[in-house]
């Protein structure tokens, strides 16, 4: 059985019980191509139709821009697609360089089950993500708590975790292990960036911490330039106080000895990708660069929300140069959960576009109170109300009703949320 038959049946278990002929048929077909690439390329295309079958119809709006369903209200509709929008490009990035990752671990010859594995961290991944297309988990205490959630996770990872290599930075879940930092870290740079307060920030704090103590010098490193990047662009007091503890951290882990070795398919896969052919090098450079895109797209469209686009992208371009000049594990590409599961976490903290009727959160580390500015605007249309109310009264126009209809109150022709001034 070739590998992207496996990758075929692997996911057609997902499909509902009326649609297992189809999924057969895929995977004949997959087993009856010759050439690899176009057998693999043609599995990946059958994992898309799996998931869009399986999960229901938010991925498929996500993936496909399904149309609205008879019966529904377009206004809703609309709305909830231009909450998905960011994110849904972002996940579609991530589907993407996990496809290209298994072509270049199909063209490395890596063992079946490291395609099969990356493969089940996109779908488990998505099930844990796509309850949330519609809901923006970066608000306030929600996400401090997360926040502190994960630090203390890291904290026991780093006392208790079984030790690798004289590091403590795995927690084995069945068997299977997993990287709590690569998971949680991403997630909560891009949610500092957007929500600054004590717990956020002490959350954080204990991730640094719990670095030091692993110790893991990729991953603090990573928080580094992600906490100087909210620094740069935003100067406040948490910033400072949390870029402090990075660097701490960071100083720490270069003080232990790096003991690690290179894993084969997932550290220093640029130079195996390189050796190996010309589609797996264009293959992992390619979805190396595709991780970056939400970040480039959120900068061009939302100038308003550059900290938290700037902040997703420096994370994962510092991960990505991580891998380039050491001996380190290359986000989603190389075989791997963590980095996968990570990566569609941290497309959560995103900012997503404000809704009609709702007022812009309070900018993080400034007073709720009122700016001086804004005291002045208060206090001029507190003047002017009154000036108002009068010409309103005395000079609404009069509307001439049709015939069998009832001229329009007072009261309708006020702006909405307003009320008629009292005589």
């Amino acid at each position: 059985m070739t590998t992207a038959e496996r990758i075929v049946r692997f996911a057609c278990r997902l499909l509902p019980p009326d649609l297992h002929d189809w999924g057969e048929a895929m995977a004949q077909e997959a087993a009856a191509i010759d050439r690899p690439v176009p057998r693999l390329a043609f599995a990946l295309g059958c994992v898309t139709w799996v998931l869009r079958h399986s999960l229901g119809y938010s991925l498929g709006q996500a993936l496909s821009s399904a149309l609205t369903p008879t019966g529904i209200d377009p206004a809703p509709s609309a709305t909830r697609r231009a909450i998905w929008g960011v994110r849904g490009a972002a996940l579609t990035c991530a589907i993407a360089a996990t496809g290209l990752g298994l072509v270049f671990l199909a063209q490395a010859g890596a063992p079946p089950p490291y395609l099969i594995f990356n493969l089940a961290a996109l779908i488990a991944g998505l099930i844990v993500v796509l309850p949330f297309r519609a809901r923006d988990p970066v608000t306030r205490p929600f996400v401090g708590v997360i926040a502190v959630a994960v630090g203390l996770i890291l904290i026991l990872t780093a006392l208790l975790g079984p030790e690798v290599s004289g590091a403590r930075r795995w927690l084995f879940l069945g068997g299977v292990g997993v990287q709590p930092a690569l998971i949680g870290l991403p997630f909560l740079l891009v949610a500092f960036a957007r929500s600054r307060d004590l717990l956020t920030t002490a959350g954080l704090i204990l991730a640094a911490t719990a670095l030091a103590l692993q110790p893991d010098r990729t991953m603090a490193g990573t928080m580094v330039v992600g906490v100087a990047t909210v620094t740069a662009l935003q100067r406040d007091r948490p910033s400072w106080l949390l870029l402090a503890a990075a660097l701490a951290a960071f100083a720490a882990t270069l003080t232990q000895p790096a003991a690690f070795t290179a894993t084969p398919f997932v550290d220093d896969v640029f130079r195996t990708a390189a050796a190996t052919a010309p589609i797996a090098a264009l293959a992992v450079w390619g979805g190396t660069a595709v991780l970056l895109l939400p970040a480039l797209m959120g900068l061009r469209q939302r100038p308003g929300n550059a900290t938290a686009h700037a902040v997703f992208g420096t994370t994962w371009l510092a991960l990505i140069t991580a891998a380039l000049l050491g001996d380190h594990p290359a986000p989603v590409v190389a075989y791997g959960g963590s980095a996968i599961v990570g990566y569609l976490w941290s497309t959560l903290a995103l900012p997503v576009p404000m809704l009609a009727g709702q007022t812009a959160p309070a900018e993080p580390g400034r007073d709720t109170a009122t700016s001086d500015t804004d005291q002045k605007l208060a206090k001029t249309l507190a003047t002017t109300a009154p000036l108002s109310a009068s010409l309103s009264t005395h000079s609404t126009p009069t509307v001439a009703a049709p015939k069998g209809r009832k001229p329009p109150s007072r009261q309708s022709v006020l702006p909405s949320g307003a009320q008629a001034p009292s005589s």
